[in-house]
């Protein structure tokens, strides 16, 4: 079941989905979805178990922090999938959005670099 998740993930991205731009999940939003998603995965090859040595990422993990970040911006699988691929037909979006991500790395940075 784990898997099931992830794999619909991965799948239904590479999916070719219509969807007109009024159902897509807006572009400050999808980039805070894509932050959390984006660390998720680094996170995920920081643990380490018996199965998964450093620098793998760890799929159950992952999946997990999938459902989460999911569930914290009360959105579905589906509803991320046809707006990633919406956006993925819309460059110029995309690259706005990533812009934005970016910015929210650096910002996390900037947070982290004045603790020490």
């Amino acid at each position: 079941m784990r898997y099931l998740l992830l794999t619909s993930l991965l799948f239904l991205l590479v999916a070719c989905n219509q969807s007109d731009s009024k159902d897509i999940i807006e572009k400050d939003k999808m980039a805070a979805i894509l932050t959390d998603i984006h660390l998720a995965e680094s996170y995920s090859t920081l643990l380490k178990d018996s199965l998964h040595q450093s620098g793998d990422r760890n799929l159950d993990s992952l999946n997990a922090l999938y459902q989460t970040i999911l569930g914290h911006y009360n959105i579905t699988l589906k509803e991320f999938n046809t707006s990633f691929e919406w956006y993925k037909k819309h460059p110029s979006d995309l690259d706005s959005i990533y812009q934005k991500v970016i910015t929210n790395y650096s910002i996390m940075e900037d947070s982290l670099s004045k603790l020490h």
